[in-house]
């Protein structure tokens, strides 16, 4: 596989051989590296020290499956999915193959997608409104994808506690009944705005609240439900005391 780079090392960790592909993506020449230790692809004395626990694993196993980063000739660091293999899981002293496959781009999309997730959280927790996701590709099992920790305190539980949760058990089997057709009018790809008499829970006090349910719709499927509620107990108050 033109893809994979491959490495022969032996129980000393020095280099034995060495496929082109492996030369290519640490920009080496054969001669360059070939009788020395793998010390030169790694980022640090500690990151080439710490890897010796994966060979511990590898003599255990006969074979072992990472994800590392290593360090190019130029300097560049490159992530790595690696394979290393016992010649002889009899004798580990006779040597070890490993494979490389560059991974970096993948790495790099991953850590894109994490950092925007972190970002969408940090708004979600954010704004001063209670926000949640919930999967209606089943209409008769909507449940909770995910919600900010305003949504979840006006019901007195914890987002992760949400997650999973099926509609009807967070509201209630009365106010499910009441509600469900708004949920399966918005779901057919309509955006509603209603309001909604919170009753007492958990002692809190009643409150009012508007919703939103915003249908989320993919090629004509109906996937799930945006729902945004803010409180308006206090300009409820206001109209009925003018």
């Amino acid at each position: 596989n033109s893809a994979v780079g491959v490495l022969l090392t032996n129980y000393q960790r020095e280099i034995v051989e060495v496929s082109e592909r492996f030369l290519q993506l640490f920009g080496y020449r054969k001669g360059d590296i070939v009788g020395k230790t793998t010390r030169c692809r790694y980022r640090s004395d500690e990151d080439f020290e710490h890897f010796r626990d994966y060979y511990r694993q590898l003599v255990a196993a006969g074979q072992v499956s990472i994800e590392h980063a290593y360090q190019r000739r130029d300097g560049s660091l490159m992530w790595c999915s690696v394979m290393g293999t016992l010649l002889d899981a009899a004798q580990p002293d006779k040597g070890t193959i490993w494979s490389f496959i560059d991974i970096s781009e993948r790495r790099r999309l991953e850590e894109e997608a994490e950092k925007h997730r972190r970002m969408l959280s940090e708004i979600l927790e954010s704004i001063p409104a209670a926000v949640s996701f919930w999967d209606a590709r089943d209409i008769h099992h909507i449940h909770n994808v995910f919600c900010n920790t305003t949504y979840a305190q006006m019901y007195e539980t914890t987002p992760d506690k949400l997650v999973g949760m099926h509609v009807r058990d967070l509201l209630g089997q009365e106010i499910y009944d009441k509600h469900w057709p708004k949920m399966v009018e918005a779901r057919g790809g309509k955006h509603l705005v209603y309001d909604r008499f919170q009753p007492s829970i958990n002692g809190k006090p009643p409150r009012h609240v508007q919703i939103h349910y915003v249908p989320d719709i993919r090629q004509g499927q109906p996937l799930g439900l945006y729902v945004m509620m803010f409180d308006t107990t206090d300009l409820k108050r206001a109209e009925e005391a003018t």
